[in-house]
């Protein structure tokens, strides 16, 4: 039996989604985790707060929705609802100890202003930890050889995707910002969790020597010129 095109795709949508399933984001999560610091944090696009909860620090939310409110306030962060894409962050200049923006830049038009911000709003010596998608990941470059859909910048499946990075890229933009890049790694590098489970700690080993190939990138830069 020959199957509509639409079904296909369906199926193979479908697949995508499982495929997901295994990806290690909690890789990303506690890999971030480890190089959070300071006495006064912010996480930009906070969700439900979940990623901070257990720092021990006096804690700040950003999110765009204003249903989060009530559950980070019991995880005793203090929460803002707002839409920062080329907004003034509402703090004053050197606030905060560090900051985290996990899986933001991808989501904004004013990407780059959100970084200048960061820098305002940081203490002298502060530290910034960015995650997003990785334009150049061994996933992508495979899609591409198959002339396929990046997987983020899938319309179906990542449809507020707006654009994703490279590695050389963030490290230029850090800087031009006043930032001097510390850690650069990676989530993971591979293709499909659910076919091979068994390898996903050895590919995630792997991303800290190649993020370049990783499948987020986890940066850590810091504040270190005064403008």
């Amino acid at each position: 039996m020959v199957h509509p095109k639409r079904n296909w795709r369906e199926i193979q949508l479908k697949s995508f989604s499982e495929n997901m399933k295994y990806l290690p984001n909690d890789e990303r999560i506690n890999k971030s985790r480890k190089l959070l610091e300071g006495d006064v944090v912010l996480d930009i696009g906070c969700g439900n707060c979940e990623f901070i909860k257990d720092f021990k620090a006096e804690k700040y939310g950003i999110d765009l929705n204003p249903a989060y409110k009530k559950i980070c306030s019991s995880k005793n962060v203090r929460f803002i609802s707002m839409n920062i894409d080329g907004k003034r962050l509402p703090f004053p200049g050197k606030s905060f100890d560090c900051i985290y923006a996990g899986e933001i830049i991808e989501h904004l038009f004013n990407y780059e202003y959100l970084i200048s911000e960061s820098y305002r709003v940081l203490k002298e010596g502060g530290a910034l930890i960015l995650t997003t998608p990785n334009l150049t990941s061994l996933q992508h470059r495979f899609n591409l050889l198959c002339g396929k859909h990046l997987f983020y910048m899938h319309p179906k499946l990542h449809p507020h995707h707006l654009r994703l990075f490279t590695k050389s890229e963030l490290i230029e933009m850090l800087e031009r910002n006043g930032f001097k890049v510390e850690k650069v790694r990676g989530n993971s590098i591979a293709f499909s969790y659910r076919k091979f489970p068994v390898l996903t700690p050895m590919f995630v080993r792997l991303a800290d020597y190649y993020p370049s190939l990783a499948n987020h990138l986890i940066i850590k830069a810091r504040k270190v010129n005064s403008r």
